[in-house]
């Protein structure tokens, strides 16, 4: 078997590790983080660490509690609190993705509008409304005809993407070492909104929809006792990517916009 055939194998294997990493840096993510790095240079790290170890031990519980019993949350949810629970949760969780989503549609509209400038005759790009009406109706497409695994993959492709740029620029900008080792040490800083942006910190890293995502995603790979092992290492690179994505982001907020005082 050559490299290319294993790497595309392992990949595989955590492929809804690398979901959840598409779920947690997101917008409110990236914006948290460099705001947190803007203001305070490195010296929220430790909450951040914190967070990523909490959301280990929960997608691995979810996980496996899925694994164990074949059941997802929400279907658990439904057995064991009735109808009523599970609906609240569930509405609750999509009112909050749908928020999301639509943060997350503005981005990639605005993106591909800058992007499509020089192809357009007025040079205003392609429309924000129409953009987002096509990426809509293929994802409504994918998810709709059970082909969600497609979009597994490019998301693992765009979050690779997102995490090596990141890093590259982390590496580029990055402040002493010292002042990231002192990251860890557990203090507050001074400021107004130091409290804010710590609670935005962990809010969006042990965001719920994780762990019921995590929950599903689990079902569907058809993990059961056997698999324990193997979705304990998925846990582990996940939450792990996204300590070092999130750092990388506010590394790079660090180096460039605290200097200047942003």
């Amino acid at each position: 078997m050559n490299i290319f055939k294993k790497l595309g194998l392992f990949i595989a294997s955590i492929a809804p590790g690398i979901f959840l990493i598409g779920y947690n840096i997101g917008t409110g993510s990236i914006t948290t983080m460099a705001s947190s790095g803007a203001a305070y240079g490195m010296t929220m790290i430790w909450p951040l660490l914190l967070s990523c170890v909490f959301t280990y031990f929960l997608i691995m519980l979810f996980g496996r509690y899925t694994s164990i019993t074949g059941h997802t949350i929400l279907t658990s949810f439904r057995k064991y609190f009735g109808n009523g629970v599970t609906l609240f949760v569930l509405i609750s969780l999509l009112a909050s993705e749908w928020i999301s989503c639509m943060g997350v549609m503005g981005v990639v509209t605005q993106v591909v509008q800058e992007w499509s400038r020089p192809l357009t005759a007025s040079g205003n790009g392609f429309s924000p409304v129409i953009t987002a009406a096509v990426f809509g109706a293929l994802l409504y497409y994918l998810f709709w005809n059970g082909q969600h695994r497609i979009f597994e993959k490019i998301l693992a492709v765009f979050v690779g993407i997102m995490g090596l740029c990141f890093i590259l620029t982390m590496f580029m900008v990055i402040p002493d070492a010292q002042e990231v080792i002192g990251g860890l040490v557990p203090r507050m800083p001074d400021g107004a909104d130091a409290m804010l942006i710590m609670a935005g910190m962990v809010g969006t890293t042990m965001g719920a929809i994780l762990y019921v995502v995590r929950s599903i995603l689990v079902q569907e790979k058809g993990w059961g006792l056997k698999d324990l092992k193997q979705e304990r290492r998925d846990a582990i690179i996940s939450s792990s990517m996204m300590f070092i994505l999130s750092i990388a982001v506010m590394a790079s907020a660090a180096g460039t916009l605290h200097p200047l005082g942003l």
